[in-house]
This record gives C-alpha cells, sequence and structure tokens, in this order.
C-alpha cells in the first residue's frame, strides 16, 4: 500500500464491502503504539456450515490491509463464538497480539500475545470515539 493510502487508513476506515458482509478497517493509535482494528458488519446470518469461507473472508481482509503497518490487531464483530475462535487461530501467527472487541469493558480482551507486556486477558482501553464509530453510538 502507498504511503498516501496508509495515511488514509489512519484517519478514517477503509470500507470494502460484498455480498456477505462490510468490512472495514483502520489503523489506530493506543498507548503510543499503532493498532490494526477491523470490523465486519454481516449481511447475512452466520451458519456453520460456511464457517471456513467466512473465516478465509475475514482473515484475507486483515492481512491485507492491516498486516502492512500494524504488528497489533484488534477484531470486533457481531458474531458467534465459533467464529471468533478459528479467526483468531487464523491471524494469531501473523500479529504480535489479537485482541476481540468487548464493548461491556470498553476494550479489547487480549486473546493471543507474542509480545512483552500484553498478556492474554488483559484489556486494551479504546479512545471513546472508536468506540462510539465501532458501535455506531453517538459520543
Amino acid at each position: 500500500m502507498s504511503s498516501a493510502l496508509k495515511d488514509l487508513v489512519r484517519k478514517t476506515w477503509l470500507v470494502l464491502d460484498s455480498e456477505v458482509a462490510t468490512f472495514r478497517a483502520r489503523i489506530i493509535e493506543v498507548d503510543n503504539k499503532e493498532w490494526g482494528i477491523v470490523d465486519v458488519l454481516w449481511k447475512k446470518p452466520l451458519e456453520p456450515v460456511t464457517l471456513r469461507e467466512y473465516v478465509e473472508f475475514v482473515a484475507k481482509m486483515v492481512v491485507s490491509f492491516v498486516l502492512p503497518y500494524a504488528k497489533r490487531l484488534i477484531i470486533s464483530s457481531r458474531a458467534p463464538i465459533w467464529f471468533f475462535v478459528p479467526l483468531c487461530h487464523s491471524v494469531g501467527h501473523e500479529f504480535n497480539v489479537v485482541a476481540t472487541f468487548d464493548p461491556k469493558v470498553q476494550g479489547a480482551v487480549i486473546c493471543i500475545s507474542h509480545e512483552y507486556g500484553y498478556d492474554v486477558g488483559n484489556i486494551v482501553k479504546l479512545p471513546p470515539e472508536i468506540i462510539a464509530e465501532i458501535t455506531q453510538v453517538k459520543v
């Protein structure tokens, strides 16, 4: 990706639309470190029979649009646990840290970590404006 696209993804969401989902990616700074954040808005109900297809779709988007700029990832989606487990496993070796957004804790819970200082179960507190953008609630 060009530096112009990198700057754009730091300022706003990169949005890719498919018939299955809308995928949004952005680079944010938390505690002086860059994090990639992805938000998947599903257009169809998730079904176990198509789990592999869904995981591959999101993993490709994450690796293409986040990995070049951030080694820490936050995943946000209204999806069942059986979606998050294989997705985190699929991208867990590419990123130093993988966390999932939880609106109840106003941040992301670390699920996978290969980086000192980021332990599984720790919460990455997100800025209120990012939480509002993910949950689409006005601040």
